[in-house]
Order: C-alpha cells, then sequence, then structure tokens
C-alpha cells in the first residue's frame, strides 16, 4: 500500500486508475483542465521524468 500526501488516501496498487479515481470522487471531473495536467504529472513522476 502506498500512501498519497496530497489526497490523504491509501492507494492499494498505486497506478493510474487508482489516481483517476480518487481525482473524481476528490471534485476533480475529466473535463477541468486540472485533471489532464494532474494526470500528466502523475506520469511524469513514475516515469522518472521529473
Amino acid at each position: 500500500m502506498r500512501y498519497c500526501a496530497i489526497s490523504g488516501t491509501f492507494f492499494k496498487y498505486g497506478d493510474e486508475r487508482e489516481f483517476m479515481q480518487v481525482l473524481r470522487k476528490r471534485g476533480i471531473k475529466d473535463e477541468d483542465p486540472r485533471f489532464a495536467e494532474i494526470v500528466k504529472l502523475f506520469r511524469d513522476l513514475r516515469s522518472g521524468k521529473t
């Protein structure tokens, strides 16, 4: 299990799909420009680009 300090959530798998579900639960919808930016940052962090 991994803990996300930003959302205060524990991730079971720590994958992109699970992260997107947390964003939706927090009220950030797919259409929101922030959603795409946050998911992009998540992908970059996972791939080691940042």
